[in-house]
């Protein structure tokens, strides 16, 4: 298994490497551990985070995280504990230069997915990645015309089979003036 990292290996990295932007799952272990997640303040230079799979990151983690390092750019929570609780503040423009956010595999509201496209933070988002949760035409409309920067959509997962219809796609795409870099919508739409 992992091994967490010590509160003064935690510090010794922050300090010696000032120019780090990204750590993987170097936090896996600290994330864990409250005392050690209080800490992060010295990462604040971090551009780039992912804790995908990290069951234990929580509303809380990602509270602390939001806090101690406002410089995310790239924000990976799929499949991790967090809620609608956590996702609202983002949504809100809690970091103010977040412009990639995969939230697949969480089980969030209409109402937080819909402030994530139509709230502060869609106006600048350039990649947004989801699946397994309650896509619809609507949803889809509102990113078309809410999400004005974004460049790479990822809509895949089977469980989403049904939900909308290849003719919805279509429309998002019409409707975004088809500035898509980067579409991933799986097995949805097929045939």
């Amino acid at each position: 298994g992992a091994t967490a990292l010590s509160r003064s290996a935690l510090a010794y990295l922050g300090r010696r490497c000032p120019r780090l932007r990204d750590i993987g799952s170097l936090l896996m272990g600290p994330l864990n551990s409250p005392k050690l997640c209080d800490q992060l303040h010295i990462f604040s230079q971090l551009t780039s985070l992912n804790v995908n799979s990290i069951r234990s990151f929580d509303d809380y983690r990602l509270g602390v995280i939001t806090a101690n390092c406002r410089g995310l750019e790239d924000l990976v929570l799929s499949n991790t504990a967090v809620t609608d609780r956590g996702i609202r503040p983002l949504a809100q423009g809690a970091l103010p230069r977040l412009v990639a956010i995969n939230i697949g595999g969480l089980s969030l509201g209409g109402e937080v997915m819909n402030m994530l496209v139509s709230g502060v933070v869609s106006q600048r988002l350039r990649t947004l990645a989801f699946f397994s949760e309650d896509l619809s035409p609507s949803l889809l409309r509102q990113i078309a015309s809410n999400c004005t920067s974004l460049r790479s959509l990822s809509l895949g997962a089977d469980e989403d089979a049904g939900q909308y219809r290849p003719d919805d796609l279509a429309e998002l795409l019409r409707a975004s003036g088809f500035r898509f870099e980067a579409l991933a919508v799986g097995p949805i739409f097929s045939d």
